[in-house]
């Protein structure tokens, strides 16, 4: 529930509504296209916001089995393979820096 009243989301779903009733109640082709837009724009926005968001918490996470990993004496196979994961977060985000994964 806690999610459904993010403001990401009721923003989300407020331009959803704009755009549907700008499509039903739109009296010309230009009105019935800016609605159906706005839908679409609004919906791929929020997705590509939410993924951003999800990234960077799998490369928080990763950080953080690395350190404990590393503190609990991981083999370089664990510790390779952490490090690895960490470059697909931060490439998945875009964080610019070296972004190149081993086996690619």
């Amino acid at each position: 529930m806690k999610k459904y009243l993010s403001r990401k989301f009721l923003l989300t779903l407020i331009g959803d509504i704009m755009g549907i009733v700008t499509i039903l109640v739109g009296q010309n082709t230009v009105t019935t296209i800016v609605g159906a837009a706005a839908v679409i724009v609004v919906n791929v926005v929020y997705c590509i916001i939410e993924g951003c968001i999800d990234a960077k918490s799998v490369g928080q996470i990763t950080d953080a089995a690395a350190e404990i990993a590393e503190s609990l004496g991981a083999g370089d196979n664990v510790m390779k393979a952490i490090e690895q994961s960490g470059k697909l977060a931060d490439k998945l985000v875009g964080d610019g820096g070296d972004s190149t994964v081993e086996g690619e």
